[in-house]
């Protein structure tokens, strides 16, 4: 079991949420800057399948924990999630991994731009990865959708029509979903893909 994490499975959870921190934004909260943050854990959004978009996070500024998974944000089997801009303004590091797993309708990665590193990695029995972005039929890479990884990173582009493996040598600052490539420090593996496709450990 999960713990040490904010779950939202429904639209219902989402628009709670929204309204409980609504606030932020108005007062100053997150450290004067206005918007909140996640602090000592994660973020989940997990089958919530009457989820569209994500626009009720537009007031998170940063995810500041991670879950008992080793996870900061994790956005897993939300059939009908189609677009990722409610979380551009999260901004800076993820002290664990980012997972973007089995979302049928999304078709972008806009809206995570701002985070500009992953310092962390799942628990080995989780995966151990530090980048996962899987299995979302609708997903398209463009061809300047790199990642920085110190070790070896599998990447499938709709132009290549097939897995390309790169290094940090081959990848930085060949840009990221905004034009900026994303720094893994963790140490996890990457594994990053436009098509499902079976995950074979490479």
């Amino acid at each position: 079991v999960r713990t040490n994490l904010l779950l939202i499975n429904s639209n219902a959870e989402l628009a709670a949420l929204r309204d409980r921190v609504d606030g932020c934004a108005a007062t100053g909260g997150a450290g004067g800057s206005g918007g909140w943050r996640i602090v000592g854990g994660g973020l989940s959004i997990l089958q919530a399948n009457d989820v569209v978009d994500l626009e009720a996070l537009k007031d998170l500024r940063a995810i500041d924990g991670k879950d008992s998974y080793g996870r900061s944000l994790s956005i897993e089997r939300n059939a009908n999630l189609a677009s990722l801009y409610g979380l551009r303004n999260v901004r800076g590091a993820l002290p664990g991994a980012l997972y973007v797993n089995f979302n049928g309708a999304l078709t972008s990665l806009s809206g995570l731009e701002g985070i500009t590193r992953i310092e962390g990695k799942s628990a080995s029995w989780s995966g151990g990865d530090s980048l996962v972005i899987l299995d979302n039929g609708a997903l398209c890479l463009s061809a300047t959708d790199r990642v920085a990884a110190g070790d070896r990173a599998r990447l499938t582009s709709c132009a290549a029509g097939g897995a390309t493996f790169c290094t940090a040598s081959t990848c930085t600052n060949q840009g990221g979903c905004d034009g900026t490539a994303l720094a893994i420090a963790g140490g996890g593996d990457v594994n990053v893909q436009a098509r499902p496709s079976t995950h074979d450990g490479t």
